[in-house]
């Protein structure tokens, strides 16, 4: 299943973002990156290592942004959770999330185990 179909070209590749003074530079994401052959794991790679260190202190039940936790799969891309859509504008185009100003920012390693689980339809294993 390939997740970015359909949706990523309304999301056209910008010059990519930066934050003031450097501190986070974000490299837009390619339109259409391929599964990799090893598929990252919700539960032992995306999630650990990229929305609990640098979202869920924030998104969570009492995080400053309680309206959207980001505290388990079903919050996160499940029914009612937040959108592939929404993630991929949100840190690769308009690079808001995590704040520039703010204590975590993804790193190349963590923005790519995001995109290679997207890629592999952000399955919840």
């Amino acid at each position: 299943m390939v997740l970015w179909a359909g949706f990523l070209g309304a999301l056209a590749p910008g010059a990519g973002c930066t934050s003031s003074g450097g501190a986070q530079s974000c490299p837009v994401a390619p339109v259409d990156p391929p599964c990799p052959d090893a598929a990252p794991s919700f539960a032992e790679d995306v999630y650990p290592q990229v929305f609990q260190p640098a979202c869920v202190r924030c998104h969570s039940p009492t995080g400053e942004e309680s309206k959207t936790p980001l505290t388990s799969y079903q919050q996160i891309y499940g029914a009612g959770g937040v959108t592939a859509k929404e993630i991929y504008f949100q840190v690769f185009q308009a690079c808001l999330m995590p704040p520039p100003s703010g204590p975590e920012l993804l790193s190349d390693v963590q923005r790519q185990k995001l995109l290679d689980w997207f890629a592999c339809g952000a399955p919840d294993d």
